[in-house]
């Protein structure tokens, strides 16, 4: 009985210690303001679609000073958004709210080349106070017409971000270069196979004509489990003659981590830090 009475005051003690160094770093990294949890986000336009294009954002917030969305604007530029839903998880003193907004077709001049970058944005809660906040990054890129000597016969991905792409080739191609609006290098965050070899074994190579099989994964290293990332690159493919051709597509790799108290401390460190 002795024995088994001091194993529960020693099991009780630490559970009490755990719970004060819990209180303690809760008290030092406390959330002073919204934290938006890292995201990144790619979307594509078409000139005079009436397709509506979906995002969404996480913030983290002092559960006894908790905030709703009800509106959002852009900075940028004044497109008509709207907030069609919101999420809200709670993690001891932590708040996690997710908010699904749509941006809506509207009548506008869109440019042909470069992008909009909507990552700064004012929101209202519904208690009428506004804060302005960069939702990590959210750009939004022109469609490509996706055309060149060549047929697109599969295009597919998953959650974890990998994807396949094969193409039917009339003339064999060389792989040029890939680039986002959303990313400074590309090849820093998704690794390329072609054919099962890197996309780094066939610089200065063609590919042989007839089917190409593009696979491709988000690095692990480099991208956080608490970020979620859409990507939509346009690789450019090159024939014998230098004749260039694009080929765009959208990957998009989900929050690889479920949210708990420690990580949200995490998150409280880099914001303050930033």
């Amino acid at each position: 009985m002795r024995k088994g009475n001091r194993l529960l005051l020693i099991m009780t003690g630490l559970l009490g210690l755990c719970a004060a160094v819990l209180l303690l770093l809760v008290s030092v990294f406390r959330v002073e303001s919204l934290t938006i949890i890292e995201q990144n986000t790619e979307l594509i336009y078409q000139s005079s679609s009436a397709e509506m294009m979906g995002f969404e954002f996480s913030y983290l917030s002092a559960q006894d000073e908790s905030k709703t969305v009800e509106t959002l604007r852009f900075v940028a530029k004044d497109f008509p958004v709207y907030v069609i839903g919101r999420t809200t998880q709670s993690f001891g003193p932590f708040e996690v709210t997710t908010v699904q907004a749509v941006i809506a077709p509207m009548d506008t001049e869109w440019p042909e080349s470069g992008g909009l970058d909507l990552s700064d944005a004012i929101l209202t809660f519904t208690d009428g106070s506004e804060e302005q906040i960069r939702l990590g990054k959210l750009k939004l890129v022109p469609k490509e017409k996706n055309e060149g000597p060549y047929e697109i016969t599969e295009m597919t991905s998953k959650d974890d971000g990998s994807f396949v792409i094969r193409l039917n080739a009339t003339k064999m191609l060389h792989f040029a270069s890939i680039s986002s609006t959303a990313a400074e290098n590309v090849l820093d965050v998704l690794e390329l196979i072609i054919n099962d070899k890197p996309v780094e074994e066939w610089k200065g190579l063609l590919v042989p004509q007839g089917e190409i099989v593009i696979q491709g994964s988000f690095k692990d290293k480099t991208v956080d489990p608490l970020q979620s990332m859409r990507l939509s690159p346009t690789m450019t493919l090159e024939d014998e003659k230098g004749n260039p051709f694009d080929l765009q597509f959208t990957t998009e790799r989900k929050r690889q981590e479920g949210f708990n108290v420690f990580n949200l401390l995490s998150t409280t460190r880099k914001g303050g830090s930033e």
